[in-house]
């Protein structure tokens, strides 16, 4: 997903998903696990969307949780490594794009 796509996004339905640690690692190195980036896989997996917007975490213990909304890419479906975006609420220009193999945010 490039800068450009990211900009381009149409909001979905909204999305709510909790990852704990111990639930079986989503992306990311087998030994290192970033909670935030198990999270919102699991929320883009289950909406299967190529990105998170409006995105607020909760956590709990062991636990995190996203609530946010769905997002989908001009080139939805497009062929490719999946990637990991979450948008901040804040500022339409401001997010993270992460590989679907990096390890933490």
């Amino acid at each position: 997903m490039t800068l450009s796509d990211a900009l381009a996004l149409k909001n979905g339905a909204s999305v709510n998903a909790k990852w704990c640690r111990g639930d079986p690692v989503l992306t990311g190195a087998k030994d290192v696990v970033g909670m935030m980036d198990q999270v919102i896989m699991k929320a883009q997996q289950q909406a299967k969307a190529d990105a998170i917007t409006d995105a607020r975490f909760f956590i709990n213990c062991d636990c995190l949780t996203i609530k946010g909304k769905a997002a989908f890419s001009a080139n939805h479906g497009a062929k490719g490594k999946q990637k990991q975006a979450i948008l901040n609420p804040s500022t339409s220009d401001s997010f993270a794009l992460l590989n679907d193999d990096d390890a933490s945010l």
